[in-house]
């Protein structure tokens, strides 16, 4: 099984804002911004789901930036992209 970082144009459109969000966090960490938590912030403000908060948490814990449950993930042997490695692990462990 090979995986490797997606486009956040081939997930599903429920999980594209969250993967676009995760990247833009990766981006604050290597560039020293927080623009990922003020939009999270101004998100949650609004009602939506507290899950952009987690993203950018996840992200900006991690030394490289890396928020790997909220990543657009890319199974290269089925060809589906995932929102995260373990949903593109899992579905590709029933193929196999």
């Amino acid at each position: 099984m090979k995986l490797s970082e997606g486009k956040v144009s081939n997930l599903p459109r429920e999980h594209r804002a969250i993967a676009k969000l995760a990247k833009v966090a990766r981006c604050d960490v290597y560039s020293g911004g927080a623009s990922a938590l003020v939009k999270a912030q101004r998100l949650v403000a609004m009602g939506a789901d507290r899950i952009y908060l987690d993203v950018v948490r996840a992200a900006y814990s991690n030394s490289q930036g890396n928020a790997h449950e909220y990543l657009p993930i890319e199974c290269r042997d089925c060809g589906q992209t995932h929102l995260g490695r373990s949903a593109a692990i899992e579905c590709c462990q029933d193929i196999h």
